[in-house]
């Protein structure tokens, strides 16, 4: 692995033009930042979670209505001819609630919770959508170097096939040792058409996560990523800083805070309001009336009997908290181990690279020593064939080995939380989650 993230991100412009291929990592995770659709529709979730704090806090402020009414009407009064007229009616009502049983309080902390949980599940998914990206182009990576080797090696057998034909042609080798060299040549043809069709998949996902084609001299460098030391560190970076597990957390405390709102059901209500009503019209004998009815009151609810529902619903709200403090435990615990997981598959991966490494070394000094041995007969044909494929498949065991170990490094950093474009550095014109949240949380008017 080459290289720093920092570096690569220091020279990115902000926001690259559409019709330019992607060149280097940094730059295809900050087009994936800026354009993914699913990070996109993330984003505008959260302003949608956003406005539950808006309406909940809607509930302390007081309510005014206007009603206007006016059209035709006639009244009879005992055994006397109707009376016709028009009325003209128009009040006005303000209602301020004052108390009741707190169900307003908790519903807005109840609302700035789940908002904090929408901001951790953001940040999940904006790890997520950048993780894809990264293992995306890795996948390009490996890809683009199999199939090198597919037609380095289909190069080489075409070569052999050729030299092993003179050779038959002279009497130095047999059929068998042709037929031989037609078959591997086979076979490394079909490799070719499989890496050619995975390089193709691969491109494709890339396109269709960072929204742009990968460039044909696409950079292979894949940077690090700085780690912690340990794995005791790493399992408490993760238990502080997970995005699943913080969102899990708030969503306990938001199910705590249903409580209270379900409860506030049981309890009384108070209200200030205040009515003016003016009606005009003729109301009876052809006298024209002009009413005038102006009333402000403290109303008192007192709940007697709800039917059970309320109870009901405040038993329910109990089982939901309790599920969702066992959820964020269950959460605690699953974090932990993926994070030992990616541990050991990280350091797993690599000593494959160290084991790669010497096993394409081996295999080189092998089929060099049995084509020397075979021009001195002491090896055949098939000797050569199997030393040529036991190098290509050495090949690319290392470049799926390097491959590996960077979608590793890069896993532990999301369960770790640093995988973000901040923890990144990233050029991008980052997205503040909290600033629709400062614009419209206590909006009162406008859209």
């Amino acid at each position: 692995m080459l290289g720093l993230l920092a570096v690569g991100c220091a020279t990115l412009p902000l926001v690259a033009h559409a019709e330019e291929p992607v060149n280097n990592f940094a730059d295809a995770l900050a087009h994936t930042y800026t354009f993914n659709p699913e990070l996109s529709s993330g984003r505008e979730g959260l302003k949608a979670t956003d406005e539950n704090v808006n309406q909940a806090f809607s509930q302390f402020r007081p309510s005014v209505s206007a009603d206007y009414s006016r059209g035709n009407q006639r009244i009879k009064r005992g055994s006397g001819a109707f009376s016709y007229g028009t009325t003209d009616v128009r009040s006005l009502q303000a209602s301020q609630p004052l108390f009741n049983g707190f169900g307003s309080y908790y519903s807005y902390q109840q609302a700035k919770e789940n908002s904090a949980a929408g901001r951790e599940q953001l940040r999940g998914t904006e790890q997520s959508v950048l993780l894809d990206a990264a293992t995306a182009y890795a996948d390009v990576i490996r890809t683009r170097r199999v199939m090198d080797l597919s037609k380095k090696n289909l190069d080489v057998l075409r070569k052999h096939l050729d030299a092993t034909n003179e050779r038959f042609e002279v009497g130095e080798v047999t059929r068998t040792d042709t037929a031989q060299a037609q078959a591997r040549l086979a076979t490394a043809q079909a490799n070719q058409t499989q890496a050619q069709a995975d390089q193709a998949a691969a491109e494709a996902n890339f396109e269709r996560i960072v929204r742009k084609p990968a460039s044909p001299v696409l950079s292979d460098e894949l940077p690090d990523i700085k780690l912690p030391g340990t794995i005791e560190e790493a399992v408490d970076v993760a238990l502080k800083q997970n995005p699943v597990l913080k969102q899990r957390a708030f969503q306990a405390e938001a199910a705590d805070k249903n409580v209270g709102v379900q409860r506030s059901q049981l309890l009384p209500s108070v209200s200030l309001d205040a009515t003016a009503q003016r009606q005009e019209g003729n109301v009876f004998l052809g006298a024209g009336t002009d009413v005038r009815n102006d009333t402000i009151a403290l109303n008192f609810n007192i709940p007697l009997y709800e039917s059970g529902s309320a109870y009901s619903k405040t038993r329910q709200a109990k089982r939901q908290r309790e599920q969702a403090k066992l959820t964020a435990m269950d959460t605690n615990n699953r974090v932990r181990e993926a994070v030992v997981s990616a541990w050991e598959r990280l350091n797993s991966t690599r000593a494959s690279i160290e084991a790669n490494k010497e096993a394409v070394d081996a295999a080189k000094v092998a089929l060099d020593g049995v084509q020397q041995e075979q021009l001195y007969g002491a090896r055949t044909t098939l000797d050569v064939l199997d030393a040529e494929r036991e190098l290509f498949q050495a090949e690319v065991d290392q470049v799926s080995a390097e491959r590996d170990e960077a979608v590793a490094e890069y896993t532990l950093a999301a369960l770790l939380g640093q995988f973000t474009a901040e923890a990144l550095n990233l050029a991008v014109q980052r997205y503040d989650p909290e600033e629709y949240y400062d614009n419209n949380s206590h909006k009162m008017l406008g859209f």
